[in-house]
């Protein structure tokens, strides 16, 4: 028979290295989980950079718009693609921007509307913008207010919002 003293060794090493294996894997699977939760903050800080990116990029398509010089020109003008990356990245990633960059890009169609139903050609080569001006001052103001109070207000969002998402 087996001297109880070296059953209780037996035992008590067994049990260390059970222990220590269990030990080990919940380490490595709470490394693993914290690992995980950076590549996430990582993810949502880059994409959050993408959509202010956007944001910003966005800004050149209304001026692009002012410049054409005939109604083919400004209906040739691509839609409002860096608005629409914005609401996409928005929509997936950060619902909290979603009304926000929905109604900018919302804006920047009227805006784009509202330069097609009240460009006037006429003789000589006005741009959208001058010739507008000349005959409808208040109403391109007013247009145009409207769209840069919608960037504004995605603006104010993205800067409330960057210590939540843009941080790694």
């Amino acid at each position: 028979m087996a001297d109880p003293s070296s059953l209780q060794v037996a035992v008590i090493s067994a049990s260390a290295a059970i222990a220590g294996a269990v030990i080990s894997q919940v380490i490595a699977l709470a490394q693993a989980s914290l690992d995980r939760k950076h590549r996430r903050r990582i993810l949502l800080r880059e994409r959050y950079e993408q959509l202010a990116d956007h944001i910003t990029d966005s800004q050149e398509w209304p001026n692009t718009l002012l410049t054409c010089a005939s109604h083919d020109e400004l209906s040739r003008v691509p839609h409002p693609m860096h608005a629409r990356k914005a609401l996409t990245l928005s929509s997936i990633y950060f619902p909290e921007l979603q009304g926000a960059c929905q109604r900018y890009l919302n804006s920047c169609v009227s805006f784009r509307i509202f330069l097609i139903d009240n460009y006037r050609p006429c003789a000589g080569s006005h741009e959208v913008g001058n010739n507008i001006a000349a005959h409808n001052p208040t109403g391109l103001d007013e247009a145009a207010k409207k769209a840069l109070l919608a960037r504004q207000a995605i603006d104010e969002k993205i800067i409330k919002l960057a210590s939540k998402y843009a941080r790694a």
